[in-house]
């Protein structure tokens, strides 16, 4: 019995990532047990900040159960610096063997989202990209927002994954914009059609449970499969 993971990794901060994470554990929750787990958020007191809260929410277990722990920290900085403002520390490795002996112990889907863009810190010493590497999720996906300038920031991200040894297997353009109010959201999708295994999947803004609809649908059509 081991839960499979699915890394939601975004080319940086506010890009969407809650709000796909949220979608993506709703949808998940209809085919069976699923957690969704942002360990680390800052900028909110707490004990658990929006983002947390949220993802709280759309799963069908409390992280608690599984013996996990999330913070919430104050300040409005990276987990690391948030944490050692309020006389706390961050760890990469006391988190790693938390998270893998819960990932052993269930037998559903966890849902993971890391605070910032793959290279962010993760703490003092590592950034997201070393716990992704550590955890090998079975399935990775990719949040960009679908704007003006989209087309640099994915690659980007991508070429840098890859040479951290991460794949993505899905590329989600979260779009915030109103029709027609940025003139590129209409083309990027097709401009990275070939940047990662699947048709980027563009998901817009609103009830979530529309956009869990969407992306159900992608999971059931093989889009997050690793190929």
């Amino acid at each position: 019995m081991s839960a499979a993971v699915v890394a939601v990794s975004g080319t940086g901060t506010g890009v969407g990532k809650t709000y796909v994470a949220t979608a993506l554990t709703l949808a998940l929750a209809s085919r069976g047990s699923v957690v969704a787990v942002k360990p680390y958020e800052s900028g909110h007191g707490g004990p658990f900040g929006p983002d947390q809260r949220a993802l709280a929410e759309a799963s069908t277990i409390d992280v608690a159960e599984l013996g996990l722990r999330v913070r919430c920290f104050p300040d409005a900085v990276a987990p690391p610096e948030a944490a050692r403002r309020v006389g706390e520390r961050v760890d990469l490795w006391s988190f790693l063997a938390r998270f893998q002996a819960a990932r052993a112990r269930f037998s559903g889907m966890v849902v993971l989202e890391l605070a910032g863009g793959i290279h962010s810190p993760f703490d003092d010493a590592h950034t997201n990209a070393a716990v992704l590497r550590a955890l090998a999720p079975e399935h990775h996906l990719l949040v960009a927002p679908n704007r003006l300038g989209v087309l640099h920031d994915a690659r980007a991200t991508v070429r840098a994954a890859r040479a951290d040894g991460l794949i993505f297997d899905a590329l989600v353009l979260s779009q915030t914009a109103a029709k027609g109010a940025d003139a590129s959201c209409d083309s990027n999708a097709r401009a990275l059609e070939t940047l990662v295994h699947s048709t980027p999947i563009v998901l817009e803004h609103g009830a979530v449970t529309a956009a869990a609809a969407t992306l159900g649908a992608a999971w059931s059509a093989g889009a997050f499969r690793r190929r």
